[in-house]
């Protein structure tokens, strides 16, 4: 595009992702401005406009339920544009666990963490009508139990801080989120962590987990036996982009 190959008449406009903080990533709301910034422009010019996204998060269901996939979805149909977006590259980084709870069976998700990690986060989405306790399990052999309470909460594991959240539906997604967010002052308890998911009455049993992508965390964080499905970075998940791998 610009002056040579399949498109040589197309002009091309960067748009900067800003950063909420000195070394954090850009955060999605910044993405949704760029994207409206671009289309608004292009209806100015009366312009068709391609927009391409080389930015992925873990954050999310992966089913397009997001505020993030719900908007590129939106955005994609509006004047003439065809949004591309990069699929990233989390496919043998064991980021992602699926699974079916069963009445009665217990589930065990053993998770390696790297030394030196400051923060690491997990999240865990279910159906809303099952019910399941969560334990965690440290490295060191402390176990603690998670209420199904709504809202936030803290535990603590030696110098490791748990903070976790037992999300509600929203008016986009009807599935439950449980957030899980291990930080220290130094470094997180390394070795494995490990999550214990307890049945109750089960209607569904369908569950699915992620780290963040491994560009966040150490590569050597990862499930120990992790699937290979649905790891597509959000927003490639939405439904109108283009996906591209």
């Amino acid at each position: 595009a610009g002056n040579r190959g399949v498109a040589p008449q197309a002009q091309i406009m960067l748009v900067k992702l800003g950063r909420s903080l000195e070394g954090e990533l850009s955060r999605t709301t910044n993405l949704m401005r760029a994207v409206d910034f671009l289309i608004r422009k292009a209806q100015q010019r009366q312009q068709p406009a391609v927009i391409n996204i080389s930015y992925g998060t873990n954050y999310g269901d992966h089913l397009g339920n997001s505020l993030l996939e719900n908007y590129m979805d939106q955005a994609a149909v509006l004047w003439k544009t065809s949004i591309c977006v990069g699929t990233g590259n989390e496919g043998d980084t064991g980021r992602h666990k699926q699974g079916r709870l069963r009445e009665g069976q217990i589930e065990m998700i053993e998770i390696s963490v790297a030394p030196y990690e400051t923060s690491w986060n997990l999240q865990i989405w279910k159906n809303y009508a099952d019910e399941v306790a969560v334990e965690i399990r440290s490295p060191s052999g402390e176990e603690q139990r998670i209420d199904g309470q709504t809202g936030f909460a803290e535990r603590k594991f030696g110098q490791t801080a748990l903070s976790f959240f037992w999300g509600m539906p929203t008016p986009y997604n009807r599935r439950q989120e449980i957030f899980l967010l291990f930080s220290a002052q130094e470094q997180v308890e390394s070795g494995v962590w490990t999550v214990i998911l307890i049945p109750g009455k089960i209607k569904d049993g369908m569950y699915a987990m992620w780290l963040p992508v491994s560009e966040v965390t150490s590569r050597n964080t990862r499930f120990f036996v992790p699937d290979t499905s649905l790891t597509l970075t959000i927003p490639s998940t939405a439904d109108t982009v283009v996906s591209v791998g």
